[in-house]
């Protein structure tokens, strides 16, 4: 090298040679022998998913599929429709609380765990559960089971981190109601049922300076046990999951407080503001997520259309696309609402049109909605819905955070699993005459119609 430093680079030749010795680069590629082809070979075996539940009453589900990142997460049933009126608000202080300092960790500690091996921690809550869910590589989720079982088992709710999480809870509501789409959702719910399912997800603003550390500690008692308590895991072996929740997840032994049957009522709610687009919700009562009827009516979902397929697509395969346009000349948009649960369900039309539309709109939904009742339906449509509600199912199952919630949820409430090859496998029984039950169903059903935006030209639900 010290004697090619001098030499200027005119020759083409000599820039190979001084990027060889630079850079080290290998002048030929190495080659690679019979035995270390065959030494690099790895045979991984395939997924196994596995349930099981434990004596005290606890679900341990698990799926090792060989992935790189596992993921670990308790869920409890210890949703919103949990929660009586003195304790209102209760779960949306326990997903906001979930990094304060408990008896295992002290705040600090939870996030330099967290952070120092790259992990993260989520918590999410329905109207049915709270899921505190965990992932990291596979070589570190055992060290943070110990940080999630903290969170779940060992609370202490100081006064003092209590007052400093509601200006935290305050905001978390006041961005949700901000969005149209989800004020219509909670409204939808309060209208719709009696009891239990109308409890919002977000704690009531008179509710925000009330909670105190007995009142947490008391909803937990009652409904945070064993018998309530699903410990899942993907990318790890059951046999680790198991022993993570027996030595990490150690909590009140029972069924806790018993669950109410949901009650649905139906009726109306109206909330006129200086919108000129209206969001109308109409629906009537369905099935549950575990009922008979489940899977036609997400295959009626489909027919009548569950929105685009492409961005900015009009969906033009559905009925309720090329029924807008007929009706209204408005530009307008409108699609089937499907929401099921333990107990119950929802499922009607959801619409965003301008006020002068909202008649016309919600008279073509119905009127679709009516053709179904009275069988006009081919088989070849309720093929095209059958095929996307498959669709939706297995593409669902490309993603890690899905199939945790799915696991999660299912072994929760029925202590097994139905993988997503299986639900759509079960859809081809699905045929026209179920799909005409499930469309007779809403149509004569008790409705609830919720309405937001500049409603002069609204009409209210006894004049549909």
């Amino acid at each position: 090298m010290a004697a090619l430093r001098g030499v200027q680079l005119k020759d083409c030749t000599i820039r190979p040679l001084l990027l060889l010795l630079s850079r080290k680069y290998a002048s030929r590629p190495a080659l690679v022998t019979e035995g270390r082809q065959e030494s690099t070979k790895q045979n991984l075996p395939s997924p196994e998913l596995k349930v099981s539940r434990m004596s005290n009453g606890t679900v341990i589900a698990a799926l090792e599929n060989h992935s790189p990142v596992a993921s670990l997460s308790a869920v409890v049933a210890a949703g919103s429709r949990h929660e009586d009126l003195s304790l209102l608000g209760s779960t949306h202080c326990l997903r906001a609380s979930a990094f304060l300092t408990n008896r295992r960790t002290s705040m600090f500690k939870i996030q330099r765990c967290i952070d120092m091996v790259g992990g993260n921690l989520e918590i999410t809550s329905t109207r049915e559960y709270t899921m505190y869910s965990m992932n990291a590589l596979r070589d570190h989720i055992h060290d943070l089971a110990n940080i999630l079982g903290g969170i779940l088992t060992k609370p202490l709710y100081y006064p003092w981190e209590l007052h400093d999480i509601r200006q935290r809870m305050r905001l978390e509501k006041s961005i949700a109601m901000h969005s149209t789409h989800m004020a219509v959702l909670e409204d939808l719910h309060m209208i719709a049922y009696k009891n239990a399912l109308r409890n919002s997800l977000y704690c009531p603003d008179f509710m925000m300076e009330k909670f105190t550390q007995d009142m947490m500690m008391d909803f937990i008692h009652n409904h945070i046990t064993s018998s309530r308590l699903a410990v899942v895991g993907i990318g790890m072996s059951h046999d680790a999951v198991q022993a993570a929740a027996e030595r990490h997840f150690k909590i009140t032994e029972g069924s806790g407080r018993p669950i109410d049957k949901v009650k649905y009522i139906g009726g109306e709610h109206r909330v006129h503001t200086d919108s000129k687009l209206v969001h109308t919700l109409l629906v009537a009562e369905s099935s549950s997520v575990v009922g008979p009827q489940a899977g036609a009516f997400a295959v009626l979902q489909h027919v009548l259309g569950a929105g685009p397929y492409t961005k900015r697509g009009l969906n033009s395969g559905s009925k309720l696309s090329p029924a807008l346009n007929k009706a209204s000349r408005f530009p307008s948009v409108a699609m089937a609402f499907n929401a099921s649960y333990s107990d119950s369900g929802l499922f009607g039309i959801y619409s965003i049109c301008p006020s002068e539309a909202v008649s016309d709109v919600i008279g073509a939904g119905l009127a679709e909605i009516k053709a179904i009742a009275d069988g006009k339906l081919t088989e070849d449509e309720v093929n095209r819905a059958r095929m996307q509600v498959r669709a939706r199912l297995l593409m669902s199952a490309e993603e890690q955070k899905s199939v945790l919630h799915e696991l999660g949820s299912q072994a929760l409430f029925t202590g097994k699993f139905v993988a997503p090859t299986e639900a759509a496998e079960s859809l081809n029984s699905i045929v026209a005459a179920n799909v005409v039950d499930a469309a007779k169903k809403v149509f004569a059903g008790k409705k609830t119609m919720v309405s937001h935006g500049d409603l002069s030209h609204t009409p209210f639900l006894d004049e549909l």
